[in-house]
């Protein structure tokens, strides 16, 4: 039981230490180094151009990548903690999808109040297109590991009362 209590409590201090992440992360808000930008940008371009693609990010996309990748995990820790404390995922999934769409949005609020960077409403999108493939991404894994079964097992259930 103890185990129990702390798997709960973990699975609800990684969405909390996702989203504190995400806001003290000085890359994203303007005040980290650019040359940290730009070395994080020619790093992805290199891995990018070692599998094939020749596809370049300048640093302003990098930040928008690094948004999406936060969001991403945001959206697989929520989804997990959702999954810990509520059995049928599906029938709780605006719980995850309001927070992440709520996080992104406080998230340009508090830039654009604080420090003066204005995000529009793309960088909206990124972040709350983050949440959601994570989302999804969790729900094909959850689907996977059941069996593909969307419907509930054919024999008698032992709530029901027999015949």
């Amino acid at each position: 039981m103890l185990g129990n209590k702390i798997i709960r409590l973990l699975s609800a201090a990684a969405p909390i230490g996702m989203i504190i992440w995400i806001f003290l992360n000085p890359i994203t808000y303007g005040t980290g180094d650019l040359t940290k930008l730009t070395l994080i940008s020619t790093g992805i371009n290199e891995i990018m151009r070692g599998i094939g693609l020749s596809l370049e990010l300048s640093p302003a996309k990098t930040i928008e990548f690094i948004f999406f990748t936060e969001y991403f995990i945001f959206g697989l820790t929520l989804m997990i903690t959702t999954k810990i404390f509520c059995e049928k995922t599906l029938k709780n999934i605006f719980f995850p999808l309001f927070t992440g769409l709520f996080t992104s949005v406080i998230l340009v609020y508090d830039k654009y109040k604080n420090y003066g960077i204005s995000y529009g409403i793309d960088s909206i999108m990124v972040m709350f297109e983050g949440v959601a493939i994570g989302i999804l991404l969790f729900l094909l894994i959850d689907f996977v590991s059941s069996g593909f079964s969307l419907k509930k097992s054919s024999a008698k259930s032992k709530y029901r009362k027999g015949r």
